[in-house]
């Protein structure tokens, strides 16, 4: 999912672990329901595969590349299949080609099923949003954090939750020992910031 060789004041960014959390939080977040990628029950299923390709970063790589992994989702269309029963078996899924040269009151009815594209379901509160904070200088919070910024942080923690208020991971790196006043504020904050980015990500979905 991420194929940059890449450092950081932090110290070199593990591109697998890095993998390994976006992949983590994507299965057990909600946001992707299984079933709507089913095309034969017990026997074919869409495989979806994101790639996130870092091309140079300034900071805060972890939000970076999960907000780009879960616009992905959100833009993704699935075109129309049948299934090709000649040779017996279980048939063989075939992706039908859309047509665009007829107008639609003089489409067949699997000329309209050709054209038809399925956009995944997504529920309002099930999108995880993650927040990267560091802490510094007797435990203040900075958010959104450049790669300078992280030089003179203590501790890391980057918070994953949905609007519900669902937290779906939690991470911190760093010796800085933190109390649960302080999580709780990096908690509270990364609700807000979870809020004003559905938001977003919903508002362009429905213009799309």
């Amino acid at each position: 999912m991420s194929r940059s060789r890449t450092t950081s004041p932090r110290g070199y960014v593990d591109v697998h672990a890095l993998e390994s959390l976006v992949q983590r939080i994507l299965r057990t977040s909600s946001l992707l329901n299984p079933n709507e990628l089913c095309i034969q029950v017990g026997l074919s299923a869409w495989r979806v595969q994101i790639t996130c390709m870092v091309l140079n970063h300034d900071g805060n790589l972890e939000d970076a590349c999960l907000l780009g992994a879960v616009s992905a989702l959100l833009d993704l269309k699935l075109p129309a299949v049948k299934i090709d029963m000649k040779g017996g078996g279980n048939g063989v899924v075939q992706i039908v080609s859309p047509s665009y040269d007829h107008e639609e009151d003089d489409m067949t009815e699997e000329t309209k099923d050709a054209n038809r594209i399925t956009k995944l379901t997504i529920q309002k509160g099930t999108i995880p949003i993650s927040l990267t904070m560091g802490i510094y200088d007797n435990h203040k919070i900075l958010v959104d954090m450049t790669r300078e910024e992280e030089v003179v942080c203590k501790g890391v923690v980057t918070v994953v939750v949905t609007t519900t208020g669902e937290i779906v991971s939690l991470t911190k790196c760093g010796g800085l020992a933190m109390s649960p006043e302080d999580m709780a504020a990096c908690v509270h904050l990364a609700i807000g910031r979870a809020k004003e980015v559905e938001e977003l990500l919903l508002s362009l979905d429905e213009a799309s």
